[in-house]
């Protein structure tokens, strides 16, 4: 695999140690996540960290505190490296312990004057494990052995500030049982978006946003297509992409 980084319009980033590699889902969650009034922000299974970079450029104008964990050390290593070299250091994770522990390690660490994070967000691996990966590691990131929906909705829950939200990217599947265990434990459902690949094909992918407190407007549900036609983006996969994505880097 080739070890040049993958370039963005403010920062590249490495991937040829994290088991899961820069896609389009990550992308999607950096770009999609709402981050109003978010002051904290925490990154579950951050991979190589590119969707904490990607939030940590979109909030250069509140200084967000970004914070970020993974549970595989390559990979934690990987994107400690990717922070330290990023141009906003300072805004994420700066040692290897803070980014190396589970999301259960980091429940139990949490001093109990912390207020919470305004946001959380998490690409998770909640694939059927009977389907084939070429990897143990890949194996392990994309399957629910390694953190089950149950305990990202009940850890995250406590992690969360009294106004703090869960920001998801899914298989579309998973969308309803996802839904489901949320709001049994606790969490409205705020938006909803169905990716679809090209408009004819069906949704593939699900963006989800839950909050702690009941949704101040009706439920906002919409879709997104990425594609028109092969490798043509979309209007609205464009402007969601327009300041991350290279293609896009002379239009502005």
């Amino acid at each position: 695999m080739s070890k040049t980084p993958f370039r963005f319009q403010q920062f590249s980033i490495r991937h040829e140690r994290a088991a899961m590699k820069v896609g389009t889902d990550a992308v999607l969650l950096g770009a999609w996540t709402p981050l109003r009034g978010a002051a904290r922000i925490l990154d579950v299974g951050t991979g190589c960290g590119i969707v904490a970079m990607m939030l940590a450029q979109r909030t250069l104008a509140t200084r967000a505190n970004i914070s970020a964990i993974e549970i595989d050390l390559p990979a934690a290593e990987e994107a400690l490296e990717n922070f330290r070299d990023c141009p906003w250091p300072e805004r994420l994770p700066r040692d290897l312990p803070e980014v190396h522990c589970s999301l259960q390690q980091l429940t139990d660490a949490i001093d109990t004057n912390f207020s919470g994070f305004d946001i959380v967000v998490c690409n998770p691996p909640f694939f059927d494990p009977s389907w084939p990966s070429p990897a143990n590691a890949r194996r392990v990131a994309r399957q629910k052995g390694s953190l089950s929906v149950e305990s990202l909705v009940r850890e995250t829950r406590s992690l969360l500030s009294d106004s703090g939200r869960l920001c998801l990217v899914l298989p579309f599947e998973q969308s309803g049982p996802t839904v489901e265990l949320s709001l049994a434990a606790g969490l409205s459902l705020w938006s909803q978006v169905d990716v679809r690949p090209t408009p004819d094909s069906p949704p593939k992918r699900v963006l989800l946003e839950f909050g702690r407190q009941r949704s101040p407007q009706a439920i906002a549900k919409s879709e997104l297509v990425l594609e028109t036609t092969r490798h043509q983006h979309s209007d609205e996969f464009a402007a969601l992409a327009k300041d991350f994505h290279l293609r896009y880097a002379a239009q502005d």
